[in-house]
């Protein structure tokens, strides 16, 4: 145990430890969700744009409004991750903290929660520039 560790009581411990669990199981879960988010996005984007991709010529004007929904939800999907990876290295110095308080060695980082969001927002945006080509000009695709 670490001198930080042996000045703290008992009950300042067991909170310490109480919030360090709640502050790590926020990172697992918080990567869990941005996992399950990337893939629900890119299966229904790819749905409705094979969808609009398969029309033919004369049903794609009226057919182009459905790539609004993807575009909706990836301008969405960039905000909410932008924010979460802003916000990120203020977990990670809480954590880092609260380590040393307890007199722990080793801990996970919490700024991969925060890299993940970013990598997540360069897919995303990627995806919505995409989607802007094909509503703006569907003639440059060339289907």
């Amino acid at each position: 145990m670490s001198v930080s560790a042996q000045r703290l009581s008992p009950e300042d411990q067991a909170l310490y430890l109480k919030q360090y669990v709640l502050l790590v199981d926020f990172v697992k879960h918080g990567l869990d969700l941005i996992l399950k988010l990337n893939v629900f996005y890119y299966a229904a984007t790819g749905a409705i744009v094979s969808f609009y991709l398969s029309r033919p010529e004369a049903a794609k004007p009226t057919v182009r409004f459905a790539l609004l929904l993807p575009l909706i939800m990836g301008v969405g999907c960039v905000m909410m991750s932008g924010i979460a990876a802003w916000t990120a290295p203020k977990g990670s110095r809480e954590v880092k903290r609260i380590a040393d308080l307890l007199g722990f060695k080793a801990y996970p980082e919490p700024v991969s929660l925060g890299l993940s969001h970013v990598v997540s927002i360069l897919g995303f945006l990627l995806v919505v520039l995409g989607l802007l080509v094909l509503i703006i000009w569907p003639n440059v695709v060339g289907v």
